[in-house]
């Protein structure tokens, strides 16, 4: 057996305990802190805000009133802007959410002949939304 370790006898099995490990193995104490995480105090400052996606669906529907393009599906994400009733979409998929008029579903999708992408509220889409999961 290693010199390192020692057996223990335990309820009829072995079990190898470490021993103490020579000051010169050890690892060196950091010279500099970890790095911090800042703590989020609300669903717009966490990081839910940035919830993944992908392109998974190949569906579009278009809104049926003005709505918010967030950064993520809450309603105290980050706003990037409003699109306008009859706005077509191209659905990336959905995630849940803040409900907003009975409903929790939001949809990642991309606005119709532009680049522009963002979180939408299934309430304010003509057939709800993305139908595949983020």
């Amino acid at each position: 057996m290693s010199s390192a370790l020692r057996a223990v006898a335990l309820s009829g099995a072995l079990l190898a305990t470490p021993l103490a490990v020579p000051a010169a193995q050890a690892a060196p104490a950091p010279t500099t802190p970890a790095p911090t995480l800042p703590v989020p105090t609300s669903p717009g400052a966490s990081f839910a805000c940035a919830t993944a996606h992908h392109n998974y669906d190949a569906g579009s529907g278009k809104t049926t009133a003005k709505t918010a393009r967030r950064s993520g599906p809450y309603r105290s994400c980050t706003n990037w802007g409003s699109v306008n009733r009859g706005t077509k979409l191209w659905y990336h998929c959905y995630t849940t959410g803040t409900v907003v008029d009975g409903k929790n579903r939001w949809t990642w999708a991309r606005i119709d002949n532009t680049d522009k992408a963002g979180w939408f509220t299934a309430a304010y889409l003509d057939d709800g939304g993305a139908t595949k999961h983020c």
